[in-house]
């Protein structure tokens, strides 16, 4: 099984993984493994994926059957209240 060294991890990063570790009665080690594959095992993070974030935006849409906004409402919405 390959090995991983972690350098320059902030102080708080560690203790709070350190103290995450003796709440699950886990080895740091076992603890780093558990929380890197939960970040890995689920979807991707649609705030930082522009093709997620628009599949989730029409998933949404879909679940509540709201309509798209059209260009202009669009434009109203961002001058609406502005002088």
């Amino acid at each position: 099984m390959p090995n991983i060294t972690l350098k320059g991890v902030p102080d708080g990063l560690y203790n709070e993984l350190k103290r995450r570790a003796a709440a699950a009665r886990r080895s740091l080690n076992g603890e780093a493994i558990v929380w890197l594959e939960r970040a890995l095992a689920g979807p991707p993070d649609p705030r930082v994926d522009p093709v997620a974030f628009t599949a989730h935006v029409r998933e949404t849409q879909a679940k509540y059957n709201i309509k798209p906004m059209t260009p202009e409402e669009i434009r109203d919405a961002i001058h609406e209240g502005r002088p």
